[in-house]
C-alpha cells in the first residue's frame, strides 16, 4: 500500500529531516567506511586523513559510524576548530577536529592547524580533519606534519537517494518495497546532474520538508511532482531589477534552454556569467557585487576551492558556480523570483 499525502505531512520531519541519526543518511556508504576504518587500523607512522565535502554531505555520520566501529564511546562530542580542548587527551586509535569550514577567516584556520602541528607527537595515529571543501585548499594543508590521506565521499545520486528515503520511509512508517514518492522528472531536478555535483542530503531533505507542507491533506497516494515547489519563493531577498536579480533570472532561463538530466551541466566560469549579466566591472568586483550575494540567497553554489593563495585567490566563494537545487526546480516549476 503506497504512503499518503497525510502520512507524509504527519511525519515530515522524521522522513525529511537531516537531523534524525537513521540508518538513511548512511545509505551507500559502504566504500568510505571500508576506506577509512582500513587508514584508521592500518596507520603507521603518524598521520591526517581529510574527509571533505559540502554542507550536508554526511561527514560527521560517517565519522560516528567508524567510531562505533572501533567501539569509540565519545562520538559526537569532538574537538572543533573554535575548542581544540583535549584534542590529545585520547587513547584511542583516532582523533578527530570537526567544523574546517568556510566561514572562518583564512588566519584562523592556518592557525588551528598550526595548533595541531604542535601538538602531533602527542596525538593517535591518525588525525581526522572534517569539514567543506576548505579542506582541499594544498595551501592550508602544508601546515601539517607528516602524511596526508583523504576519503571522498560518493556523490549524491538518484539510486543513492531513493534508497535513502527508503529506509526512513520503512523505519518510520513500515511501508516497505521500492518508493514511488516521486516523479522521475522532478528528480532529476531535485537531484541536477551536474559537473561536479553539488546535490547533497541536507539540501535536498530541507526542500522536500517545505514541500511536504503544501500536499493536499488526503489520504491519496503521495507523489511529489513539483508543483508544491511554486509555494516556497525561495529568493524572495534578491532587490527586483537589481544586477543579482537580473543575473538570476538569466540563470533561470539558462537551464531552461540548456539542461538535459543525461548530460552534466559544467560549472560556469566567471567571465560567462559577467558577460550574461551585461555589466561593464572587473571581474573581480563582479564576484563580489553580484555572484556572491546570488551564492548567499542559495541561488548558486561555488565549486571552487575556499582561499586558495596558490591560485592568486583568497575568497570564500571562489569560481567557477554552478545553480543549485532550488535554481533547478525554480527554472522547472517555477516559485523562484518575482
Amino acid at each position: 500500500m503506497p504512503i499518503t499525502n497525510l502520512e507524509v505531512l504527519e511525519l515530515r520531519g522524521a522522513l525529511f529531516s537531516e537531523g534524525y541519526q537513521v540508518p538513511a543518511v548512511f545509505a551507500n556508504r559502504t566504500a568510505e567506511r571500508e576506506e577509512l576504518l582500513a587508514l584508521i587500523e592500518g596507520a603507521g607512522d603518524r598521520r591526517a586523513v581529510i574527509v571533505a565535502d559540502s554542507l550536508g554531505a554526511g561527514k560527521s555520520f560517517l565519522i560516528q559510524m567508524v567510531a562505533g566501529d572501533l567501539g569509540h564511546t565519545s562520538a559526537g562530542s569532538w574537538p572543533t576548530v573554535r575548542n581544540l580542548a583535549n584534542l590529545a587527551a585520547t587513547d584511542a586509535a583516532f582523533s578527530v577536529v570537526e567544523d574546517f569550514d568556510i566561514k572562518m577567516p583564512y588566519a584562523d584556520l592556518t592557525g588551528v592547524l598550526d595548533t595541531i602541528a604542535r601538538l602531533w607527537q602527542n596525538l593517535p595515529p591518525t588525525v581526522l580533519l572534517v569539514g567543506d571543501h576548505t579542506l582541499r585548499n594544498p595551501d592550508l594543508l602544508r601546515h601539517l606534519p607528516g602524511e596526508i590521506a583523504t576519503v571522498r565521499m560518493k556523490p549524491l545520486d538518484t539510486e543513492f537517494f531513493l534508497h535513502a528515503v527508503g529506509l526512513r520511509v520503512e523505519r518510520f512508517t513500515g511501508h516497505k518495497g521500492e518508493i514511488e514518492l516521486f516523479d522521475p522528472e522532478f528528480l532529476a531536478y531535485l537531484l541536477p546532474n551536474t559537473s561536479p555535483p553539488v546535490a547533497t542530503f541536507r539540501e535536498t531533505f530541507s526542500i522536500l520538508w517545505r514541500m511536504a507542507a503544501h500536499l493536499p491533506l488526503n489520504r491519496a497516494p503521495c507523489r511529489f511532482s513539483g508543483g508544491e515547489f511554486a509555494h516556497l519563493h525561495p529568493f524572495s531577498g534578491i532587490p527586483p531589477e537589481s544586477p543579482a536579480d537580473r543575473l538570476a533570472k538569466w540563470l533561470l532561463d539558462y537551464i531552461r534552454r540548456v539542461y538535459k538530466p543525461g548530460v552534466p551541466l559544467a560549472a560556469l566560469e566567471t567571465s560567462m556569467l559577467l558577460e550574461a549579466a551585461g555589466l561593464d566591472m572587473a571581474p573581480e568586483s563582479f564576484e563580489a557585487a553580484v555572484l556572491k550575494p546570488l551564492v548567499s540567497a542559495r541561488v548558486l553554489r561555488s565549486v571552487g576551492i575556499p582561499y586558495s593563495r596558490s591560485a592568486g585567490r583568497n575568497d570564500r566563494f571562489p569560481p567557477p558556480y554552478l545553480p543549485s537545487a532550488l535554481a533547478f526546480l525554480s527554472a522547472r516549476y517555477g516559485g523562484g523570483l518575482a
